[in-house]
């Protein structure tokens, strides 16, 4: 039998990857000529056939081992491209694009899954695998996870986890994020690899399109688990900003010390973080892409209110008409 914690403590653990600094999103326009999709996925009575799986909390955690190894018994072809080591809080960032390179170390997790540990961020190992050994086969979906603790509220924003899901979408194939896994818990580690499996050929998941994917958030204890239940993203986040006085004395250099704290009990009823506290499977369905159709509509109609380039000098022409 099932129960509620409404008041159940929430910590940073919970929600690990919500740190105090706000990392700016990376891709924030739709797949396009920039970012060429890779075909779509047919769906079929055994799709997926072909699974990508990647993480933020790197290659080690056992329950990304727990869910390869599952989605390979199941008869999915498996593939694991993950960081090195722990790469939580880095939302889209791809050092990759930066250096132009990145390492990469075949790794072996067991009969059925080729597996690679990236020396860099989830963004990069989902670009690393869909740009390189998968180019000519790619993945009919893409699993990032399962996180260690929650990605509710403002995690969307930094949460590495999303981000490699949200990167997929962008590159043209349909992902989900999940978070909640308990690694110190075999429990909880088994029951959401078994759980994933089927998941990942449901009907919800088999519907999503690029730049479609899913933010999927299961209660830490596995035990209280009730139903699944459709969110949208709470807003928690209250980030403070102090002077610190201690660098008093050393010229025109600052330092500003940034507080992030929340106020989970404010969650409203229907969104991500209530769902999370309250022993139900948020699913958060979400898309790649920031487009405002309506305020672009309502520009469209008045860009005579934009100003005109370039700006006269007016003061130069009145000079000249003196």
């Amino acid at each position: 039998m099932t129960h509620s914690r409404p008041h159940r403590p929430w910590t940073w653990r919970h929600l690990a990857c919500l740190t105090p600094v706000l990392i700016v999103l990376a891709l924030t326009q739709p797949a396009g000529a920039g970012a060429q999709a890779a075909r779509a996925p047919q769906r079929t009575a055994t799709w997926p056939r072909r699974v990508l799986l990647t993480n933020d909390d790197g290659i080690e955690s056992p329950a990304l081992r727990a869910v390869a190894r599952a989605l390979a018994a199941a008869g999915i072809e498996t593939y694991v491209a993950a960081p090195d080591r722990n790469r939580s809080g880095t939302g889209s960032l791809m050092r990759s694009l930066q250096t132009d390179s990145v390492l990469v170390e075949a790794t072996d997790l067991g009969p059925g899954i080729r597996a690679w540990a990236v020396d860099g961020f989830p963004a990069d190992c989902v670009l690393f695998a869909l740009r390189g050994p998968m180019a000519g086969s790619p993945p009919d979906l893409v699993v990032s996870g399962p996180n260690e603790g929650g990605n509710v509220a403002e995690a969307w924003f930094i949460s590495g986890t999303i981000g490699a899901a949200r990167t997929a979408a962008f590159f043209g194939v349909p992902a989900v994020a999940i978070s909640g896994a308990n690694v110190r818990d075999s429990l909880s580690v088994t029951t959401i690899a078994r759980w994933l499996v089927h998941f990942v050929r449901s009907e919800p998941v088999r519907r999503l399109r690029p730049p479609q994917y899913l933010n999927v958030n299961v209660p830490i204890d596995p035990r209280t688990v009730r139903g699944p239940t459709v969110t949208t993203r709470a807003r928690l986040l209250h980030v403070e900003a102090r002077r610190d006085t201690s660098l008093s004395g050393q010229g025109s250099r600052e330092r500003w010390l940034l507080r992030g704290s929340f106020n989970v009990a404010a969650a409203p009823q229907g969104t991500d973080a209530f769902a999370f506290g309250h022993d139900s499977i948020s699913i958060q369905p979400l898309r790649v892409g920031e487009q405002d159709s309506a305020m672009a509509a309502w520009l469209s109609a008045h860009l005579d209110l934009v100003p005109r380039w370039p700006i006269a000098d007016t003061a130069k022409q009145g000079g000249q008409t003196r």
